[in-house]
């Protein structure tokens, strides 16, 4: 499944839209996503292994894979066959801050993925 979504208000309204209607989301209070936010997958049956990626604002998350490194993934591409999300981590910081952050994401587009020394949680950390 591909959306292509125009603008950024269309790209927020579906992000908004696809979290407040999806079934694991009902846990969560608030479902607004803002530039900085760190959401967490689970990757494995039990929780053992979990996925982060970094909310761009604007429709995008930028996330480190195994076998790919770091890309930037349209949000109804990355929540395809997502079933639970296992938390949102909120960013604690002013508006200029999340633009950085947002600026780091971006800078390390393409970098190689490594288990040891630069997983998803490590970038997410960055």
């Amino acid at each position: 499944m591909f959306l292509l979504l125009h603008s950024s208000a269309e790209r927020l309204t579906f992000a908004h839209d696809f979290l407040k209607q999806s079934l694991f989301m009902r846990s969560f209070s608030d479902t607004t996503l803002f530039a900085g936010d760190r959401v967490i997958l689970p990757k494995s049956e039990f929780r053992l292994v979990q996925h982060h990626a970094i909310y761009d604002g604007e429709g995008f998350f930028y996330e480190n894979k195994a076998g790919v490194g770091v890309v930037c993934t349209p949000i109804a591409q990355f929540f395809q066959n997502v079933n639970e999300i296992t938390a949102i981590r909120r960013f604690n910081g002013t508006e200029y801050q999340r633009y950085q952050a947002i600026q780091r994401a971006q800078s390390l587009l393409g970098r190689r993925y490594s288990l040891t020394e630069f997983n998803c949680e490590h970038y997410a950390d960055y």
